[in-house]
C-alpha cells in the first residue's frame, strides 16, 4: 500500500478478477464524434481486437522478417485519440515487430527514418507529403481514415511499397475491410471484409441492392463493438 494515496502498489493479476476475462469484455473505450459532432464513447471488446490482429497477421504476413538485414519495425504516428493507433501498436507488436512512436500525424509528416520500415500507416493527407526523398525502404504502407486519392496511392506504388487501403468505422474495431495490394491503373477499392466480418450494401428497406446500385454499407461479425458508453 502507498501510505499517501491509499492505493495498492502491487501489480494486479488475474486472481484479482471477480469473474474470468471473457472475449466480450471491454478492452478499451475510445471517443468519436462520427457525423453528429457530439462525442460518443465506443466500447471495443477483446474479441474485436483479437480478430483484427489475427487478420493482420494472415493478410499481411510475418512482419518479424527483416528488410535488407535490418530488424522489422513499424511506425506509429497516429494520436492515441484516434483508433488507428490501436492497429499501429497492437497489430505490430503481436506480429513480432518493434514500434517507433511519434507524437502525432504532424510529426509523421516531417518524419525521416534512419533505417528500413516494415509497416507504415496514416491518413492520405499526411502520407501524401512523404515523397521519393525517403532515404530508406518502406515495405508496406496502409492508408486509413480518409478516402485515398488515386494519385497518392500510385505515388507510393511507384516508390516500390506494397500499398493497402482499409476502411471501417470506429464501431467496427478500427477497420472492417482491406484491399488487395494496389497497382497502377487498378483504381483504389476499399477491399473485402476481414475474416470473421460480413458487409452488406442495403437499401432504405434493409434489402440488398443490385450490383452497381448505391446503398448504405452495413457491417456485422466479430469486429462490431458493444455500442456506445
Amino acid at each position: 500500500h502507498d501510505r499517501l494515496t491509499g492505493h495498492s502498489t502491487t501489480a494486479i493479476t488475474d486472481h484479482d478478477r471477480h469473474t474470468p476475462l471473457h472475449p466480450h469484455n471491454a478492452a478499451y473505450i475510445i471517443y468519436t464524434s462520427g457525423s453528429t459532432g457530439t462525442p460518443k464513447g465506443v466500447t471495443a471488446t477483446h474479441l474485436g481486437l483479437t480478430n483484427l490482429t489475427q487478420n493482420w497477421s494472415s493478410l499481411v504476413g510475418d512482419a518479424s522478417q527483416s528488410i535488407n538485414g535490418n530488424d522489422a519495425r513499424s511506425v506509429s504516428g497516429t494520436s492515441i485519440q484516434f483508433d488507428v493507433s490501436v492497429h499501429e501498436v497492437l497489430c505490430s507488436l503481436s506480429n513480432g515487430t518493434s514500434v517507433e512512436l511519434l507524437t502525432d500525424q504532424s510529426a509523421l509528416a516531417n518524419w525521416r527514418p534512419s533505417t528500413d520500415v516494415s509497416y507504415l500507416s496514416g491518413v492520405p493527407s499526411v502520407l501524401a507529403g512523404i515523397d521519393e526523398s525517403l532515404p530508406v525502404s518502406t515495405s508496406r504502407v496502409l492508408f486509413a481514415g480518409e478516402a485515398l486519392p488515386v494519385h497518392v496511392a500510385y505515388q507510393w506504388v511507384d516508390m516500390g511499397a506494397v500499398i493497402l487501403n482499409v476502411y471501417g468505422p470506429t464501431e467496427a474495431s478500427v477497420f472492417a475491410l482491406m484491399s488487395d495490394p494496389l497497382v497502377v491503373g487498378g483504381g483504389v477499392p476499399i477491399g473485402r471484409a476481414l475474416s470473421g466480418v460480413r458487409v452488406y450494401v442495403l437499401d432504405s428497406g434493409l434489402g440488398p441492392v443490385a450490383p452497381g446500385v448505391v446503398g448504405e454499407l452495413y457491417i456485422s461479425g466479430l469486429g462490431v463493438t458493444r455500442g456506445y458508453l
